[in-house]
């Protein structure tokens, strides 16, 4: 019982910091964003990461293109008991690595909608002087999925849309609008941060990482970069099989892949089927 009480009450300080981390972090970047609401379904995070130079370069190059460059400065990556990776555990950016990801965020954005790369986009407007709301969230869902590493919610989905449409509105220009929307994605700590989601065992001692936590822990694990759509749809497809009672998770907390695991088909083959 004590051992229980000890495991909620961290559960709860790390809520609780992971979500005053946040409101900082919008804070230092002007706070004009909206940030997905906790889980519904008593999930938790587990830990939170900032992603190093090396994965923020590789998930940019295989979102949007090897062709996309990454212009710009990254804070430097202090060695904590000798590994770098430890030290992106700390929470810590200062208002010049904000100001950084920023410009690389809109850099970003620009080339993406430049118009020598709008024929990789997912669609094309009808007018492009004009906003087509349809096109836009069909792009934004596309790259947002990318990007969080989990799809956008509604409410984070209609906030970029409405964004896009007043920016285009303002400029009778599609891309423009587009453009600042997926400069927001990139700026949100939903990027810049790998978080992971658990959600409770059955009776409370421990927990399991949702599928899109799993998938993503070992896209970076084995690629340093995101996991890719293919990646990703496995997750959902076993997500939904999980909630609907049809499947059921398996694994620890702090599960990898298995050692034979060293090709992506095979890969994607073991997360749809909940082995991972």
């Amino acid at each position: 019982m004590i051992a229980m009480a000890i495991l909620q009450t961290g559960r709860v300080l790390l809520q609780r910091l992971v979500r005053g981390a946040l409101s900082l972090i919008l804070a230092i970047s002007g706070g004009a964003v909206a940030v997905a609401a906790p889980p519904a379904d008593h999930s938790y995070v587990v830990s939170l990461r900032r992603l190093t130079e090396r994965e923020y370069r590789n998930s940019i190059a295989d979102i949007f293109g090897k062709e996309i460059e990454v212009r710009g400065s990254f804070e430097p990556t202090i060695r904590s008991s000798g590994l770098a990776a430890v030290s992106t555990a700390s929470l810590s950016v200062t208002p010049v690595g904000f100001e950084s990801f920023n410009k690389m965020s809109n850099d970003i954005a620009a080339q993406v909608t430049a118009e020598k790369y709008r024929s990789k986009l997912p669609c094309a407007p009808k007018d492009p002087k004009t906003h087509d709301d349809a096109c836009a969230r069909k792009i934004i869902s596309h790259y947002g999925l990318l990007l969080f590493r989990r799809p956008l919610t509604e409410a984070e989905l209609d906030n970029r849309v409405g964004l896009s449409h007043r920016i285009t509105e303002q400029t009778n220009d599609f891309y423009a609008g587009l453009g600042y929307s997926l400069s927001m994605l990139l700026q949100l700590p939903d990027f810049i941060f790998r978080s992971e989601v658990a959600t409770p065992s059955a009776d409370g001692k421990g927990g399991t990482l949702d599928s899109y936590s799993r998938a993503t822990r070992l896209s970076f694990l084995m690629w340093n970069s995101a996991p890719d759509a293919e990646l990703l749809r496995a997750a959902g497809e076993r997500r939904t099989r999980h909630f609907s009672g049809a499947g059921e998770a398996s694994g620890p907390v702090d599960g990898f892949a298995p050692a034979g695991c060293r090709h992506a088909r095979l890969l994607r083959r073991h997360v749809a089927a909940g082995h991972l």
